[in-house]
């Protein structure tokens, strides 16, 4: 008899910080390197965080009208209160990191790889997570406008109290993936690639129409 595999889902540990020192009056540029600093109020501009690394740090209330992060490497650091109307973060690397409180429209980050990170209490329009890497990551409290998971890998990841509009899920890969606490208020794209996901028994109702036309079947009243 075939053993039933038992889905493995995320737990994090909250951050913890020793003594931070306070940000000098300038805030993070592209291509800087920083360790235990925590920064407040910084003001976002157009290639500005490109190809940063931040260890053990906390930025609070970055605003502006673009923050960029591509290339960067955010590693046991906090974010909080961002808000940005657009993030571009092609290739980003958030490892044991913590997205707190934020309000983003478009959240671009497609290529890049977050491990062991919690993302919570946000809002966002468009996210774009194409092709990215995934390994246990907890979004919480969420609100997203469309999720776009296409060719990305997500392996130990969970929803927990969010929703979403639209899910893209064309050619992606799924294991250990709970999506129970996730609502899909509007669509969900290639239904065959939710193999790998747990779902609920609602959730399973409310897609019949979406699996009956992955396998061919018209259902009608």
């Amino acid at each position: 008899m075939a053993v039933r595999k038992v889905p493995r889902f995320p737990v994090l540990e909250p951050l913890r910080f020793p003594r931070l020192d306070h940000a000098p009056a300038n805030a993070p540029g592209a291509r800087g390197s920083y360790d235990l600093i925590e920064f407040t109020d910084a003001t976002a501009h157009e290639d500005s965080l490109d190809g940063a690394s931040f260890s053990e740090c906390v930025l609070n209330g970055i605003t502006g009208e673009e923050l960029s992060l591509r290339g960067a490497r955010i590693s046991e650091t906090r974010i909080t209160g961002l808000n940005v109307p657009t993030l571009r973060g092609s290739r980003v690397l958030f490892r044991d990191a913590e997205l707190l409180g934020s309000r983003v429209g478009a959240m671009e980050v497609h290529d890049g790889e977050f491990r062991g990170t919690l993302i919570a209490e946000s809002k966002f329009g468009w996210v774009n997570f194409r092709a990215a890497q995934l390994q246990r990551v907890v979004f919480r409290d969420c609100v997203f406008s469309e999720l776009d998971f296409g060719g990305a890998t997500l392996a130990g990841v969970s929803f927990e109290n969010c929703r979403v509009d639209t899910l893209q899920i064309d050619g992606a890969r799924l294991s250990d993936v709970d999506l129970r606490g996730l609502t899909i208020i509007g669509s969900i794209s290639d239904a065959q690639n939710l193999r790998g996901a747990t779902i609920s028994s609602q959730q399973a109702a409310e897609l019949t129409r979406v699996f009956a036309s992955h396998l061919g079947i018209s259902v009608e009243d």
